[in-house]
């Protein structure tokens, strides 16, 4: 063991504490993720609960690490075990990648600055396979810039086996890796040698073909708008619960990296500038994907951390006590929302396993994070339910419905359209599940029973059509 990567690691599982907190962590997409691999884990072993709702789409897809990362981990402990286990085990890579990135690169003091970013928003909307990635596009770069173009060709294959795994976490993190590798080439080489990628790339472009021409316009198809909400995003590292406070904890990051820098290395600023150009110009829905561009910012945070050099001593103080306040706020949001979570998840025990239930409202988001619009899919793994929201996007996901089942949008209320045909959805769904808006519960009561009434949780039974 590298004796230089214990304290990261024992600080980051420190960090991990606010996840165990709770039975079911108020994570934006967990409950979808461990749904859907408890989904394909019964479609693997013969399909006996799902096989006539869903089928697996065997493609090599480019979000594929969370569901092959969980399916071990579902098969052995309750789904939000499994999650809290390997959310913890990313916590860690992170950590451990983060530190060797700058050692590497001989700032090795700025991994102390680094720890903070553990508590991200994208940990609080729970993008796993996103997740994933980052840690290994940190170690991709430190094996690729080791190497400086001069492989062994077991080290080749060892470097092609860690872009195929990028592949396999994250289409953008693929992207980023390209990215660098090929500027690195440029540097070296000039534009002739940029202008061919890699041969370390080439089983990502071939699955990238395979995807594309078994999913036409499918996960790479790229839409160019809202440039300038890009700034508002800035803030966008750490915000999650509490608005507010999310901003404070941003700025407090930055005076303290401030205080703690003592000079910058400019040869580090082109590729922290390229980062920020890159996160200003790609869209917002690129790939299809919400959010997908700011997911540069987790990237360009280790580039601009090391265009600095920092007093070591101030380095470690702050970055340890800004990962505590990080995770003590994670702690207070976890342990007010995790508990309600809970209750809604045991209410509906009135529902039968294997029911079909559609949400239909959705409460309000709780601060930037829309948990309340996903809760329902716990109920996957815990029931048996089918029920529509993240588990089948053809072009994502390893699990597919067999039939298109009709369903609203899960954010239907906002902006006011017209209610949902509930004669349509009661030839698909036996339950509806509304959380806030009140408008449809008048119709509800003429077409269904009112099972639970727990505001803002509503089960009602639909009457069959």
């Amino acid at each position: 063991m590298n004796v230089r990567l214990v304290a990261p690691g024992a600080l980051a599982l420190l960090a991990s504490i606010p996840l165990w907190l709770v039975s079911y962590p108020p994570i934006q997409d967990l409950g979808n993720h461990l749904g859907r691999v408890h989904i394909l884990l019964d479609l693997l072993s013969g399909g006996r609960v799902f096989g006539a709702e869903y089928e697996v789409a065997y493609l090599p897809l480019p979000s594929l690490a969370a569901d092959v990362l969980l399916l071990p981990l579902v098969a052995v402990f309750p789904a939000a075990v499994a999650g809290k286990i390997l959310l913890t085990g990313i916590f860690i890579l992170t950590a451990c990648a983060g530190f060797r990135f700058f050692r590497h690169f001989g700032a090795p003091e700025m991994g102390w600055l680094a720890l903070p970013l553990l508590w991200n928003t994208f940990v609080h909307r729970g993008f796993l396979s996103f997740l994933v990635s980052v840690p290994l596009v940190l170690i991709a770069i430190v094996a690729y810039d080791r190497r400086k173009g001069r492989w062994s060709a077991w080290q080749r294959i060892g470097f092609a086996t860690l872009t195929t795994a990028v592949w396999f976490s994250h289409l953008f993190s693929f992207g980023f890796l390209l990215l660098f590798v090929q500027v690195a080439r440029y540097r070296a080489g000039g534009l002739r040698r940029a202008l061919v990628p890699d041969l370390a790339f080439l089983p990502g472009f071939l699955f990238w073909a395979w995807v594309t021409l078994a999913e036409p316009r499918g996960a790479f198809w790229i839409q160019y708008h809202d440039l300038p909400w890009k700034g508002w995003l800035a803030a966008n590292l750490f915000r999650a619960y509490y608005p507010v406070w999310d901003v404070v904890v941003f700025l407090l990051y930055g005076g303290a990296v401030a205080f703690a820098a003592k000079s910058v290395r400019r040869e580090w600023l082109p590729a922290a500038g390229a980062s920020l150009l890159l996160f200003l110009v790609l869209p917002r829905g690129a790939m299809e994907g919400w959010w997908v561009d700011a997911r540069a910012l987790s990237f360009f945070a280790f580039f601009a951390l090391l265009a600095l050099r920092a007093d070591p001593v101030r380095a470690r103080i702050l970055g340890i006590a800004l990962l505590l306040i990080t995770t003590g706020t994670a702690a207070v949001a976890y342990t007010g929302f995790g508990p309600e979570i809970a209750r809604r998840i045991d209410r509906a025990s009135v529902v039968p396993r294997g029911a079909r239930i559609v949400p239909l409202t959705e409460a309000a988001p709780v601060g930037e994070i829309e948990i309340y619009h996903h809760e329902v899919t716990w109920l996957v793994s815990e029931r048996d339910v089918i029920t529509p929201n993240l588990f089948a996007k053809r072009r994502q996901h390893t699990v597919r419905p067999r039939e298109i089942r009709t369903a609203p949008h899960e954010y239907w209320f906002y902006g006011r359209p017209p209610l949902p045909d509930l004669t349509t959805l009661g030839r698909f769904w036996e339950y509806a599940w509304l959380t806030g808006d009140r408008r449809l519960d008048l119709e509800l009561l003429r077409n269904g029973t009112l099972l639970v009434d727990d505001d803002p949780l509503r089960i009602y039974r639909l009457k069959p059509r």
